[in-house]
């Protein structure tokens, strides 16, 4: 099975307002999957359908081939964390792991061991003793991922984890996902922060209005849908070597501001060994050259219809 979350044709209706509209999207296994879209999109009701929190109007989901119908087999095998995320203040950290493994009924011999992994996974070792209402945001979050932990999901299904915290709270979540990731987990995760989606996701889907706009692998949708440029700054008169580039069947279009030059080009493979020696052929000093990366938010702002 290469798809660790396949979703078809998934409806949910609140009355008359149509909250997820006819949406269908893959996962691949033991990929980060950002499942983006401004506040009322339609992202919370998505991740809830597929945690069995709530029942879809229509359509049909599987995690690990495991129909979200069975709701009880589902459970056993994901693990969530929602966006408002509720701890139990009187509970150390340490407690409060142990209380949801309980609740897993795991022995305790094997409990224990989770929880000192645990630890150490989330980076909270040396607050385990601490008071679940003494933690910050981020550190709440943390221990919030170590319970979705607890049952040795394949799959988490994070929503808005990064959502309130503060740029070093982000990172420490971001690089946690990333690790988790390459120890082989498979991550769903809800965001409307564009720039987190681009430093950690393999995959996206945008949702607007309870519609999916596309769903694809990050460099799908760099390849397919943004522009490839190339930046080179130069200590010469760049005209010859700009009249010469733009004859080349590989450049797509030329921008110059003083001697900074911007390639667009139609494929970048070709460009990063043809550019050289364009460059060469024209004996122009080169201060700088390097490839711009395509600007993601730009693009779903674009796709958002500016909103």
């Amino acid at each position: 099975m290469k798809h660790a979350i396949v979703v078809e044709n998934l409806v949910k209706h609140y009355g008359n307002v149509v909250a997820v509209d006819n949406i269908s999207f893959e996962v691949p296994k033991a990929s980060i999957y950002g499942f983006v879209g401004p506040n009322g999109a339609g992202k919370t009701t998505t991740i809830k359908m597929l945690c069995c929190l709530l029942k879809p109007t229509s359509g049909k989901a599987w995690i690990n081939g495991i129909s979200i119908e069975e709701e009880l087999k589902i459970k056993e095998i994901i693990g969530y964390l929602p966006e408002n995320l509720q701890l139990y203040k009187f509970f150390t950290v340490e407690e409060h792991i142990r209380f949801i493994g309980k609740l897993y009924k795991i022995e305790e011999n094997e409990l224990k061991q989770k929880v000192r992994e645990l630890l150490e996974t989330v980076n909270m070792r040396g607050f385990r003793k601490r008071k679940c209402g003494k933690l910050s945001k981020g550190q709440q979050r943390r221990v919030g991922i170590a319970i979705s932990l607890i049952n040795d999901p394949e799959i988490l299904i994070l929503d808005e984890p990064t959502s309130g915290l503060d740029p070093l709270g982000r990172k420490d979540i971001l690089n946690l996902l990333l690790k988790l990731r390459s120890a082989g987990k498979t991550i769903f995760l809800s965001s409307h922060i564009l720039p987190e989606i681009s430093q950690i996701c393999t995959h996206i889907g945008v949702i607007n209005r309870g519609k999916l706009l596309f769903s694809r692998s990050i460099d799908d949708l760099k390849q397919q849908f943004m522009s490839l440029k190339m930046e080179v700054k130069v200590e010469k008169d760049p005209s010859k070597f700009i009249d010469d580039l733009e004859t080349k069947d590989w450049v797509k279009n030329v921008k110059v501001e003083n001697n900074r030059i911007v390639v667009e080009v139609l494929n970048m493979n070709v460009a990063k060994v043809e550019l050289i020696k364009v460059l060469a052929k024209h004996s122009l000093p080169v201060v700088s050259l390097r490839i711009l990366e395509p600007n993601l938010e730009d693009l779903f702002i674009k796709m958002l219809g500016g909103k």
